[in-house]
């Protein structure tokens, strides 16, 4: 199980994250011309360098600068209990989706030459239970391997879209909203921090724990409505972009494809725990990772932290 992840660490409770920005694009090896990232990226053309076909709108995504936070060195952490003070913990800038789209193809070979944020959600539905899922869409042994389809995965989870204030919590919601449906947050919070491995996407992962009002049954509802859309849609090739504005209109999440099924667990550390080690083999890193790490922080709330 410890090979789907590593360098697990929990927040200490009611500590505040300080992120330096800087508004500039990596400069990653076989980037292409920077003329297409500024001074406005140049979206149409940097999908046609890549050979991307019915691609999404374009986005920023916060990029962990120099892949400083592979190592997780404690030193990167600077907490001062009762105190703020100034040091950046975490220095960023950003690449864009399209960027990462081309590299789950294989433009940049093996190696993925930088180091996307991606934000893992821990949510507790009304009735304490966590949710999470079966990674959707079409199984091949490469999306099993690249992008965990048919495994298990924590939602709402997505890249953490470049911002200069409190990307993580800004892309919890949003993807709360198009992965989860129109259910309201009665509680949220940064817990920890880690590193995924194969299978699933291969990134550094924050987790968010939030809490909403809705019920299982809610959630799950919504979920089996907006995928049955989805399939009817797409059946009748509608784009993307036709399903997710029907799926808006009707008030179901746009992004609930993403996972097939719906399942969940007690919120306490002995059943996560008892789940992810006897199943390693039925789970994303991204989903093992975040699942852990929600542990680790439960640890550290017994004991004060």
């Amino acid at each position: 199980m410890s090979e789907l992840f590593s360098h697990a660490y929990a927040l200490p409770k009611a500590e505040l994250l300080h992120f330096r920005f800087g508004d500039s694009i990596e400069d990653f090896e076989g980037r292409p011309n920077i003329e297409l990232y500024k001074p406005q990226v140049k979206w149409e053309e940097l999908a046609s360098v890549y050979g991307l076909k019915g691609v999404s709108d374009g986005e920023k995504i916060l990029n962990l600068k120099d892949n400083i936070s592979i190592q997780f060195n404690p030193s990167l952490w600077s907490w001062h209990a009762g105190e703020m003070d100034d040091t950046p913990l975490i220095c960023t800038n950003w690449i864009t989706n399209y960027d990462i789209k081309a590299a789950n193809k294989g433009y940049f070979g093996d190696k993925i030459p930088f180091s996307p944020v991606a934000v893992q959600c821990i949510l507790k539905t009304k009735e304490n239970q966590i949710l999470f899922g079966v990674r959707g869409l079409e199984i091949t042994p490469e999306t099993k391997e690249k992008i965990g389809r048919g495994l298990y995965g924590v939602l709402p989870a997505g890249w953490v879209t470049f911002d200069l204030e409190d990307p993580i919590a800004k892309a919890a919601r949003k993807e709360f909203l198009e992965e989860v449906g129109n259910f309201s947050i009665t509680y949220e919070e940064l817990i920890g921090v880690f590193k995924a491995n194969r299978p699933g996407p291969i990134n550094t992962s924050f987790v968010y724990s939030l809490r909403t009002d809705a019920t299982f049954e809610h959630i799950c509802r919504a979920n089996r409505e907006a995928n049955n859309l989805y399939e009817e849609l797409t059946q009748k090739k509608a784009s993307k972009s036709q399903i997710a504005e029907e799926l808006r209109k009707r008030n179901l999440p746009p992004d609930a494809y993403e996972h097939s099924v719906l399942l969940s667990i007690p919120d306490d550390k002995k059943s996560i725990e008892t789940l992810v080690n006897s199943q390693p083999q039925s789970f994303t890193g991204i989903g093992a990772g975040a699942l852990i790490t929600y542990t680790l922080a439960l640890e550290r709330r017994a004991e004060g932290y």
